[in-house]
């Protein structure tokens, strides 16, 4: 099981994350995509997580249906029942812990700032340990729900220097895009006692897509010795 406060000493080198699931080798945020993460050995499998209607915890990163079903709805208004007709093999948080196994998971928490993560979080600690999960975080308010609930939290901040605030918020990562990675912004995080996760590809579209990277430039990030990487296909990096 990776466990996220004390991987370098179970792995040993930066962990390899694979971005929803190995979703450039299968369907992203699927059961596929996870069963295959685990085939090539991913240290590690994130996804992104939203509520429904009816407050089912579903692993989907989209706001709405559009790119997947071409239904304009937003996932937080359609009950799970519905969206399960409408995007065939959606999979509910509860069934991705399992189809997980033991490995790690990365759980991004595409949540808005009114909703609350406590119940979420409370279904995950049912069953599983909370060392096996990193709770991604994007409003500075929910870290105390998961600080108090004993999850480790990653920040996915607004901006690259805001880890000075989310530190003290309790966040034990900071997630860096691909093009923000610095030594500077390396050694600050390190300096306060944080992991730094690098996303790869660039959001702003104007490099790699969204969870790859070129040879080149996946050999300086590594250079860089980040203490974990998230991306689409993890084969290259085991």
């Amino acid at each position: 099981m990776t466990r996220w406060s004390a991987f370098r000493d179970d792995i040993g080198r930066t962990l390899v994350i694979a971005h929803r699931g190995a979703s450039a080798l299968a369907r992203e945020n699927s059961k596929s995509s996870i069963e295959v993460a685990l085939q090539v050995r991913a240290d590690a499998i994130e996804t992104d997580v939203r509520l429904t209607a009816d407050g089912t915890p579903v692993c989907f990163h989209d706001a709405d249906l559009t790119r997947h079903a071409g239904d304009p709805r937003r996932v937080e208004d359609v009950e799970l029942a519905e969206l399960k007709r409408v995007v065939p093999g959606l999979l509910a948080l509860r069934n991705a812990m399992v189809h997980s196994r033991n490995c790690g998971l990365l759980l991004d928490m595409k949540l808005s700032p009114n909703q609350h993560l406590e119940e979420i979080l409370s279904t995950v600690r049912r069953d599983h340990s909370p060392e096996r999960f990193l709770i991604g975080l994007r409003h500075i308010g929910h870290c105390e729900q998961a600080r108090v609930a004993g999850f480790p939290i990653l920040a996915f901040a607004a901006g690259p220097d805001d880890v000075t605030q989310w530190a003290e918020r309790g966040a034990s990562w900071f997630r860096l895009w691909q093009p923000q990675v610095t030594r500077s912004r390396l050694d600050t995080i390190r300096r306060l006692g944080l992991r730094c996760a690098v996303m790869a590809g660039d959001p702003s579209g104007a490099g790699n897509g969204i969870g790859s990277m070129t040879p080149s430039d996946a050999a300086e990030i590594l250079a860089e010795k980040p203490d974990a990487i998230i991306v689409d296909d993890p084969r290259p990096y085991i």
